[in-house]
This record gives structure tokens, sequence and C-alpha cells, in this order.
């Protein structure tokens, strides 16, 4: 059976994690870093690099979305890094249960001023980033400042997780594997996905086979995916993709380790793509999101429109007719509606009765117009943010230049 993948609409065709990926390459950097001496950390935020300086090497992350490679170079003096105290050294690294994030820890001697205590990778969709973190989680330093919502990643700032998909269950007997799939909702792909750890459109495919419905066979791979580690580069999209596991791909190529794999995928794969700055990335984002939150006040507008102008003609209405009940000078005036009860209009204390009336219709006439003209904003917002979107996605993949965007 040849091993596929799926396509993931926006994400870069660089390489690609999953949470198999990063608990495996958080495993052989724990081997390879844990107890040796950390001497720098530095981060480029044009670039998007995350570089650890230790005593015989550097390690360089390339955490742009068109990258997500990782090289081993010969350690170099960074006027930019910031400088560990003698005797610094990494502890653990580690990943997350069955998310793309990845934790560095360190151990310093206590100095004047903060106290780096660990490096966050985040390696989700193509939103990667790095955050330096002092013993108290504030983010000292970071590749991407972000807000999001709740989460403001922030010199300063206290560092918050993203936010956690639904648990899913990493399954070690054959009973629990065929109760789930014999109780759950949905067919065999829905279900690994949604409930079984480690699972992801990167290693799906394997774990169906070729036999639908075959429940012991998915079991029996599922586990040689998480039980053995085979280092290996597979081919997708005329790149190489580093993996854990050969994932029946015929022309899998096995490595001694899984940064062998990545410093060949940098080496042998096609020719580098244009290279897009994170600002201008960034940029794209904001535009993004702007046309997106335009689009939903406009669609409120519009939602509401038609109404408003209803509500508002009718209480003139209701203010022409009861013009004599009104004192001039007055904010409010409460009147009886047409069906016996009461309502409570606003008015302006300095106009008439009956200018208050027409300034209500005049309001109610613009609303009018404005629900005749939503249809065509909203079109256009919508062409705006998809033009925005199409050249991120192309940008994503190396295909826009920076001179396009």
């Amino acid at each position: 059976m040849a091993g596929s993948y799926t396509h993931v609409p926006g994400v870069s065709n660089a390489i690609r994690y999953d949470p198999l990926l990063v608990r495996r390459l958080a495993d052989e950097l724990n081997e390879r870093l844990a107890g040796k001496e950390l001497r720098a950390l530095s981060v480029d935020a044009e670039r998007r690099e995350l570089r650890l300086a230790l005593a015989d090497e550097s390690l360089v992350w390339e955490l742009h979305p068109t990258r997500g490679t990782i090289s081993r170079t010969h350690p170099h003096d960074d006027p930019d890094a910031i400088r560990l105290p003698r005797g610094s050294t990494i502890t653990l690294v580690g990943a997350s249960f069955d998310e793309r994030i990845l934790t560095i820890g360190v151990r310093a001697r206590a100095t004047s001023g903060a106290l780096l205590r660990s490096v966050v990778v985040e390696l989700m969709t193509n939103q990667w980033n790095a955050l330096a973190l002092d013993d108290e989680g504030r983010i000292l330093t970071l590749l991407w400042r972000r807000d999001a919502g709740a989460r403001v990643l922030q010199p300063g700032e206290v560092y918050s997780a993203p936010g956690s998909r639904p648990a899913r269950h990493e399954i070690v007997k054959l009973e629990e594997w065929q109760h789930t799939f014999s109780s759950a909702d949905g067919d065999a792909r829905e279900i690994l996905l949604r409930d079984i750890a480690y699972s992801s459109p990167m290693n799906v495919g394997y774990l169906l086979g070729n036999k639908s419905a075959d429940v012991d066979g998915m079991f029996t791979r599922y586990r040689d995916l998480l039980d053995n580690v085979v280092p290996c580069l597979l081919p997708h999209n005329g790149l190489l993709q580093p993996y854990p596991h050969a994932l029946a791909f015929k022309d899998a190529r096995v490595v001694p380790t899984l940064l062998d794999a990545f410093t060949s995928s940098t080496t042998e794969s096609a020719a580098p793509r244009n290279f897009i700055s994170s600002d201008a990335l960034g940029a794209l984002q904001y535009r993004i999101r702007a046309a997106e939150g335009r689009i939903r006040k406009l669609n409120v507008e519009a939602e509401n429109a038609a109404p408003e102008a209803v509500r508002l003609r009718a209480g003139a209405d209701l203010l022409l007719s009861q013009l004599g009940q009104v004192r001039r000078g007055s904010n409010k005036a409460t009147l009886s509606d047409f069906a016996g009860g009461e309502i409570t209009i606003d008015l302006d204390p300095a106009l008439s009765p009956a200018e208050n009336a027409a300034r209500i219709y005049d309001a109610a006439r613009k609303r009018e117009r404005a629900a005749e003209r939503m249809p065509a904003l909203i079109a256009k917002a919508e062409q705006e943010r998809a033009r925005a979107q199409r050249l991120y996605d192309a940008a994503l993949l190396g295909e826009a230049s920076a001179e396009q965007i």
C-alpha cells in the first residue's frame, strides 16, 4: 500500500508537524540536549528563526511557515542573543500529550533581572512561534507578537497555551479499541481523527489500511505507529517530509535520526520558494481579519436595518398622531400604541414634537437606504477578504513575491 497525505488548505507545503512528529522530535532532542550547557538564546523575528547556542554547536529552528526545518551549525557569536549565566543547562525537552507544543526546560543560576526557565515552541497549523519564559511564566521574548483574543503574546505578559481541542485517548488494549469503534458515531476515519490520540491527516491513511472496517488491523497499525520509531524521509509534493514512521510509503527513506531527516529535507528538497517576511504575512492576516470583521458587522446591520426602519417609522406615525399629548422640551414621550399598549420614544428636547417626528422619519429613510446598500457592501468586503486570503495562501506556498504582496 502506498502511503498518502491529506492536503490541508492554507498550510505551507514545507515541513508539516503533527502530534506524533512533535512527540518523537522532543524525545530525540531530549536525548541529545538534556544536561548540556546552554550559553545563549536568540530569536530573529523577521526571519522567524530560533537559535539555541550550546557549547559545541547551535541548533537553528526555522519557524517561518514556508520552512519549518531544524539544523545544527557551528556555534557563533550573536550580538542580539540573550546570554545565560555560566553553567546554565537544558534540563528536559518534552512535548504536551497529543499536541504540537514542545517545551525546552532550562536551569540557570540566579542573577539580577528575569531568569530564563523554558522555551516553548508552538507548531500548530501555520501559526508557528517560539517563546522564552521566565520563572514566573512571563514572556521574555518571542518570535511572533500576537493578540489572539484573550491570548496576548507580548513580552511581559503571562504565557497561556493555545486552547486545547476535546481530549483524545491513547489506546493500548485491543478490547478498548474494539469498544471505541463499535460504540462511537461516525465512520472509521472520523473516529480516528476525533477520538484517538496521535492520529492525524498525515497518518490516518496508513491507520485505515486497504480493508474497510478492519478494526483489529487498524489497532495493530496504531500500536506499530506509536511503539516503533523509524526516522524516515517521505516524499510529499516534491519535498521530503521528516516523519518517525514509514507509513507504508514504498519509497520512504530510512535515516539514522529525525534531525538527520530534517537536514536532508533542507538540502535535497525542491528549490526554495520565495521568502516572505513575517511582517508581510502578519499584514495580510490583519487584512483578512479586518475584512472578516467588516463582513460580520455588515451582516448584522443588514439583518437589523429593515426592521429598525419599520420600528422608527411606526414610532414617528404614533408621535405625529398624538402631537397634542407631547410637551416641547421633553426628552421622552410615552404614548398609547394602536394595540392598546404603550411605547416610549426618545425625543430631542430642542425640537418641537412635529420636528421630532420629521427627524424620526428621516432616520427611518436612512435605515431603508442602508438596507438597500448592504448586499453590495457585503459583496465588496467578501471580495477583499478572498483576495487577501488567496495572496496569503500563495505566500505560504512560496508562490507570491514580496512585490505582489
